[in-house]
């Protein structure tokens, strides 16, 4: 009797051992993921990506529409949902949802729209935001009017007011 309730008690610790063991790989934390995630890429340029921080970037891309020239964000946009890139919703041109995800209005929140633009930007909007070691500053225009420029990239992310 003693033998069995020895290698009973030991079955039992060693069972608690590797469950402790197995708990600490479990919790063991993920590496942070990269700071901007390929949804689409075509060539050398990133179509659409996510940021660790939650922004929703842009970035012009000929393969999804051919010529910018005279083109506006929303062009770009609309060419994008063409391709079955981008889900988007704007009434009266101001963005409520991005690949349906919309904002609160009882929190205040809104899409904020950042560009590289610095032509077609303004910090008196609002702080730039810095993604992947660009600058991104409040954009001067919605989508709508928002110039189109080869090159540039066009970021929003979930703000308040």
């Amino acid at each position: 009797m003693k033998f069995t309730k020895k290698i009973v008690l030991l079955l039992v610790v060693l069972a608690l051992a590797l469950s402790v063991a197995f708990g600490m790989v479990a919790c063991k934390q993920e590496e942070p993921a990269p700071s901007t995630i390929n949804v689409e890429s075509t060539g050398d340029s990133v179509v659409v990506g996510y940021s660790v921080d939650g922004a929703i970037v842009f970035t012009y891309s000929k393969a999804v529409l051919a010529d910018a020239t005279g083109k506006h964000v929303k062009d770009y946009f609309d060419a994008l949902v063409t391709k079955g890139l981008l889900t988007y919703d704007a009434p009266g041109g101001f963005v409520s949802t991005i690949f349906g995800k919309g904002v609160d209005s009882s929190k205040n929140e809104f899409w904020a729209f950042y560009t590289t633009d610095t032509e077609n930007s303004s910090d008196d909007y609002g702080d730039p935001i810095e993604i992947d070691g660009k600058t991104y500053h409040s954009a001067s225009y919605g989508i709508v009017d928002m110039p189109l420029k080869a090159g540039e990239s066009y970021a929003f992310k979930v703000a308040t007011w």
